[in-house]
């Protein structure tokens, strides 16, 4: 299954599962990223994501959900968060770039 959803013909039926999934299985970890960003949300849903947000608060977040969910899950949530909203925070992807703890496949 892995090896048909990383078939680059079938990205949008993967960001569709990934998405579900997360939303259904994983709403809390939602909850808490966008809470502790600061950011509203329906149930960890978001209409309209900010075009920046604070450094601190975002490393605090990503803190928050580690020590609360395993870094597996962390990882690809913040992977898959960065790119189905194409968000452009430099420092998010700086910490996906540098943390070993959110590197998927490592």
């Amino acid at each position: 299954m892995v090896s048909a959803l990383s078939r680059p013909d079938l990205s949008l039926i993967t960001g569709n599962v990934l998405s579900g999934w997360l939303v259904k299985n994983q709403q809390p970890l939602l909850i808490d990223f966008l809470t502790a960003l600061k950011i509203p949300h329906q149930n960890g849903v978001v209409e309209n994501l900010p075009a920046t947000v604070d450094d601190t608060d975002l490393k605090n977040a990503i803190e928050l959900l580690l020590g609360k969910n395993p870094p597996e899950i962390v990882g690809l949530y913040l992977h898959a968060f960065r790119d189905m909203n194409d968000v452009h925070w430099p420092t998010l992807n700086q910490i996906l770039a540098e943390d070993t703890r959110l590197m998927l496949g490592v």
